[in-house]
């Protein structure tokens, strides 16, 4: 009897233990991991800032179960996306180099390999994550919240391997993974409208300026080259050419922009106007300093320079004499008289000439370039006809750096709905050239309208 009554309950015991529910599956711990630290999180418009990303991966078990994902050899085996690496309306995403003193290693990055910094090691849960780094730069070009979408880290691995007399150490229980950074988002603030500079023509940061000249004498009538360096930190590839400044005693006749590694330069094509000056005025350039949320004026220190008289027996040309006549009616006692009056009359008069048939080039210069858009045949020609009708407008020679191009389109008196528009036209054709949906004809047709100017 007892042992009928062991085997019951034996029997009842394994029956419970059937329906039990298995153990839950003990999660595997993570391999890897990526992250991305912003600075400054709240920018101004066009303020750029530096997004870090940072990559740690379990040393000791990646070189035991890590299988590369490309048969091309990397430092690294994982790819590494970056969703807004790619050209949009509301950024201008680049990468950075590294320092030049950093160790680094080769890594995937799309379909790119490029150098990530090594930034050291991270223990967490006893195990030991090798640290690596890739910077960006980001300039927001439109205020508001723009959405910083997860970077993603993809690799390989395998927990069983053989060896193959071909080809190496093979896997035979290959899987792949991925982890992802959390979501974030930039608030962008736009520049005040109120205390805006005249001559603001969208430099951004905190910057330096530096006047220089290789001229020490000049006489009237003689045209020398000033050079105007802003350094610092700041929007450079973004910003336009300042507008030529008001000298007194001098004419700026043309600024020219030379791009450095580390700042702009703008040339300045100065004519001498007044016999007995001793020196360039300062130059002001208008910019908006984040750090102090407002708009700073900069200044040049004045340039040494002695203006002696022409040459015996020459003869100015016509243009230039009457800029030399209105300096002089401009600071003499009584600038209104007979004189003054009839200078600024034949001043006034060139002046209309020529915006006049400046005028009438840029007219007929602005129908070809509209009729070679309605014209072009496929993505690629109609992208440039495109740049070219922008070039137009921004009033520059040709449409190079688009970041420099949307600065001047504004600085040119685009509307700022108008810009936003025809920056998502440009996008829509550049990607078109990759088999992206090309605009319709009749869209483009109308942004070009609205390029228009009367």
């Amino acid at each position: 009897m007892v042992r009928l009554l062991l085997c019951s309950a034996l029997v009842l015991a394994a029956a419970l233990r059937a329906q039990e529910p298995p153990p839950a599956p003990v999660p595997e711990p993570e391999r890897a991991f990526v992250e991305v630290e912003i600075a400054p999180r709240e920018p101004w418009l066009q303020q750029p800032c530096e997004l870090t990303i940072r990559i740690g991966v379990d040393a000791a078990w990646f070189a035991a179960h890590a299988v590369p994902l490309f048969r091309q050899q990397l430092d690294r085996p994982f790819v590494l996306d970056v969703p807004w690496l790619l050209g949009a309306a509301d950024r201008a995403v680049t990468l950075l180099p590294p320092a030049a003193d950093a160790a680094t290693e080769r890594i995937a990055l799309g379909d790119r390999v490029v150098p990530a910094s090594r930034a050291g090691t991270r223990t967490t849960d006893g195990r030991a994550f090798d640290l690596l780094e890739v910077r960006c730069r980001w300039v927001p070009l439109a205020d508001g919240t723009s959405p910083i979408a997860p970077v993603e880290l993809r690799y390989a691995h395998a927990s069983r391997f053989e060896d193959d007399f071909l080809r190496g150490r093979q896997p035979i229980d290959r899987r792949e993974h991925s982890v992802r950074s959390a979501p974030d988002q930039l608030r962008v603030r736009p520049l005040p409208i109120d205390g805006r500079p005249a001559g603001f023509a969208g430099a951004v940061g905190e910057f330096t300026l530096q006047a220089r000249t290789a001229a020490t004498a000049v006489a009237v009538g003689d045209s020398f080259e000033v050079e105007l360096e802003l350094g610092g930190r700041g929007n450079f590839e973004r910003l336009a050419p300042p507008p030529p400044p008001p000298l007194s005693g001098f004419h700026v006749q043309g600024v020219r922009d030379r791009r450095g590694a580390s700042g702009r330069t703008f040339v300045l094509d100065v004519l001498a106007l007044r016999e007995g000056a001793t020196a360039v005025p300062p130059i002001e350039v208008a910019t908006f300093s984040p750090a102090a949320g407002r708009y700073v004026v900069l200044a040049s220190v004045a340039l040494p320079l002695r203006v002696g008289p022409p040459a015996p027996g020459t003869v100015l040309p016509p243009a230039v004499q009457a800029l030399v006549d209105a300096d002089a009616a401009a600071t003499a006692s009584n600038p209104w008289g007979r004189r003054g009056v009839l200078v600024v009359a034949i001043v006034a008069a060139l002046l209309l000439r020529r915006n006049r048939q400046r005028r009438w080039r840029a007219r007929a210069q602005w129908t070809a370039a509209v009729r070679d858009l309605e014209q072009a045949g496929g993505a690629v020609a109609r992208l440039a006809a495109f740049e070219r009708l922008l070039a137009l407008r921004a009033g520059a020679a040709a449409w190079g750096d688009a970041a420099a191009g949307w600065s001047a389109l504004a600085a040119a008196g685009v509307p700022e709905p108008v810009l936003a528009r025809v920056r998502q036209l440009h996008a829509a054709l550049d990607a078109a050239r990759f088999g992206g949906v090309a605009p319709a004809a009749a869209e483009v047709a109308e942004v070009a309208r609205a390029l228009t100017v009367a």
